[in-house]
């Protein structure tokens, strides 16, 4: 069953659909969570937090958008509620996992991979997430562009000032 035909099921009521449709997608909502949250109790309660609100609001999805771009935006209000309910604006990172850690390349040694996730750490969140959609979730420019309600060409520029401001914080972290 594609996932057109779970989504009309789910709409029309039934749950083993739902299932099987937030199972194409836990794994995916968890890294995002946990990419944000830092914290796996945390993650686990937005991954709850972001299908309940599926749940309540499938009907309202417009089949004529992409399902992922729905969801990533379900999943940016949850994730405003969490920063919100901890009143912090900016997540610390108390411990690094380096099995964890987001664009895992096995030619990084760890010492590399920590300077990258700590610099990461260091863009705004509108470069953190376009980093991480594209790298991570290896999204194509047109569905970066449609999650964020912008054009390719801006997602484009955006992305590549995002690189290069994450290359120059990687070369500071060298001098």
């Amino acid at each position: 069953m594609d996932e057109k035909e779970l989504i009309r099921k789910a709409k029309n009521g039934d749950f083993e659909a739902f299932k099987k449709l937030v199972s194409c997608y836990n794994k995916q909502c968890f890294s995002f969570a946990y990419y944000h949250l830092k914290n796996r109790a945390d993650a686990e309660d937005f991954v709850q937090e972001v299908f309940y609100r599926v749940f309540l609001y499938l009907k309202r999805y417009d089949e004529k958008r992409k399902f992922f771009s729905w969801l990533y935006a379900i999943e940016r209000n949850v994730l405003m509620t969490f920063f919100k309910k901890k009143k912090k604006k900016q997540l610390e990172v108390e411990e690094v996992f380096v099995e964890n850690i987001v664009f895992y390349d096995e030619k990084l040694n760890i010492e590399d991979r920590v300077a990258l996730f700590k610099a990461i750490e260091n863009l705004n969140e509108m470069e953190k997430d376009l980093i991480f959609l594209k790298y991570n979730e290896d999204l194509s420019i047109k569905d970066i562009a449609e999650a964020f309600h912008l054009s390719e060409e801006n997602v484009k520029v955006k992305l590549f000032r995002a690189k290069e401001r994450l290359l120059n914080l990687l070369k500071e972290r060298r001098v």
